[in-house]
């Protein structure tokens, strides 16, 4: 089994956070810079090709062939580089090193491709070696201008993000005056919270205090903000200096805003975490979060793919198990419940009815117990067997769920448990799953105490950070060989 890491430690409470890596990915620039390299390669291989032969006739199937190719390689090797993040405060120069590998990375797989295919006698080598040269030259241009024209865009008050800024001392109103310096960067300061009570009103540097930083979930509903950069200074509550900055992820616990960390310099050394720099500032990286940038895409591809597939070979299996449920018991053919899903916002979840007819108190919901009577001997096989999840293929295909991904819990039971587990909302950042990594794993089924919550999300944790298509693979075997019936589930 795969190594699970301590999350119930302290960094367990203080260092969760949720959202993005630092870059966030957008839209817009991302299709962009897919753009500007798609272009760059094409034409770095076309005109060479036109200079060299003259025209367009030397464009025979086996140059279309490496052309596309290397097309569909630009796209899934640069997003392997990180390269279709949004660089916000970084330079062009920044760039270079991740672009050079990247396609460096290009380069190899084609020119390892062809050798063991034998088709590099098709190919002049003159055009080739110009092809890939004048490659890295149009790339590098395109991304420059591509930046420098979003820099452009957001000069201009576009693409902008809202930012509030956790400390109003030195250091924060620091970090405020850059960002205004930097108006290319397309940030907004909305105001101050501080640890510090009374300073609401007071306006530093042209920017207002809002505030403590306990009324941080009201004031980003308020002022729509994007993202929290923490300009605090880290304390050692053991010498009984108060740990603001554990505080303040406690108050985002249930928040989705993007989390960053502005350390000085001389803090550094106690976080191990990611690091980078925006504005000439250090940024840490609070979050861990592998289902990013590419990875969405993929994720997405997958779900449609194989929950199109699921679904059609499961329909014959639903038709069955729908008439047994309307024979045997009267009541509606399928269970619907509201759940958190993706950025914790409601959708509808169904599910095969497995209970008979009963009334509950409005905001309650009360989980399965072994051999609860509310559970018809029909329903007691379905659940057994999970066959009761299968409708939930509908919600993959309408884009509301994902095959892999962290159970969907009753609204009731978020609200419960959101107080008790400070990274209880971290299951959240990523769409809920038919199965998951803590399901396989035997954390399944009732969840009658807080630790046995806990150490669900422990493992649903341990899968947002970790995810990649081989685990989502890994755990669909799983709940094949193991995970449609178990002793947990009733």
């Amino acid at each position: 089994m795969t190594q699970m890491p301590d999350l119930s430690s302290e960094r367990f409470a203080q260092l969760s956070a949720v959202s993005d890596p630092l870059f966030d990915q957008s839209k817009l620039a991302n299709i962009l810079y897919k753009t500007a390299d798609l272009l760059a390669v094409l034409i770095a291989a076309v005109v060479p090709g036109v200079i060299l032969f003259g025209g367009f006739s030397w464009m025979t199937s086996p140059y279309r062939v490496v052309i596309v190719v290397s097309l569909l390689l630009t796209v899934v090797v640069f997003g392997r580089f990180d390269l279709y993040q949004l660089w916000r405060g970084r330079s062009i120069v920044d760039h270079t090193g991740p672009l050079a590998s990247a396609w460096a990375t290009v380069i190899v797989i084609l020119v390892v491709s062809a050798f063991l295919l034998k088709v590099s006698a098709y190919f002049s080598r003159t055009w080739a070696v110009s092809w890939l040269g004048l490659g890295f030259l149009l790339l590098f241009s395109a991304r420059a201008a591509t930046t420098l024209f979003l820099r452009a865009l957001r000069s201009r008050g576009l693409n902008h993000k809202r930012v509030i800024i956790v400390g109003a001392r030195a250091w924060g109103a620091e970090v405020a005056s850059r960002i205004k310096q930097a108006d290319w960067l397309g940030l907004d300061v909305a105001g101050f919270v501080d640890p510090e009570a009374g300073l609401e009103g007071l306006i530093v540097d042209g920017v207002p205090v809002l505030g403590h930083y306990d009324l941080l979930p009201g004031i980003i509903a308020k002022q729509k903000i994007d993202d929290v950069w923490i300009c605090l200074p880290i304390r050692s509550p053991e010498n009984g200096d108060p740990d603001h900055i554990a505080n303040v992820l406690h108050v985002l616990r249930h928040e989705t805003v993007n989390r960053r960390l502005l350390p000085r310099l001389g803090a550094m050394n106690l976080l191990r975490r990611p690091i980078t720099e925006v504005i000439g500032l250090p940024v840490v990286n609070l979050n861990l979060r592998a289902i990013h940038g590419l990875g969405l895409f993929a994720k997405g591809l997958e779900d449609f793919i194989l929950g199109t597939i699921l679904f059609a070979i499961s329909v014959p299996l639903m038709l069955i198990v729908a008439a047994l449920v309307k024979l045997t018991s009267p009541g509606p053919l399928f269970f619907t419940q509201r759940r958190h899903g993706w950025d914790g916002k409601p959708i509808i979840v169904y599910k095969f009815r497995t209970m008979y007819m009963h009334e509950e108190d409005e905001g309650q919901f009360v989980q399965a117990t072994k051999n609860d009577s509310r559970v018809t001997p029909l329903g007691r096989f379905l659940r057994a067997t999970s066959l009761d999840e299968l409708p939930q293929f509908i919600n993959v295909l309408q884009g509301r769920m994902s095959i892999v991904g962290p159970r969907p819990h009753a609204i009731a039971h978020n609200d419960f448990y959101k107080e008790q587990i400070d990274s209880f909302m971290r299951r959240h950042e990523v769409k809920p799953g038919i199965t998951g990594w803590a399901q396989v794993n035997g954390w399944r089924g009732e969840t009658d105490t807080v630790e046995k919550m806990k150490r669900r999300i422990e493992y649903d944790l341990y899968y947002i950070e970790h995810w990649s298509i081989w685990l989502d693979l890994k755990i669909i075997f799983l709940t094949v060989l193991k995970g449609l019936a178990g002793k947990n589930a009733y």
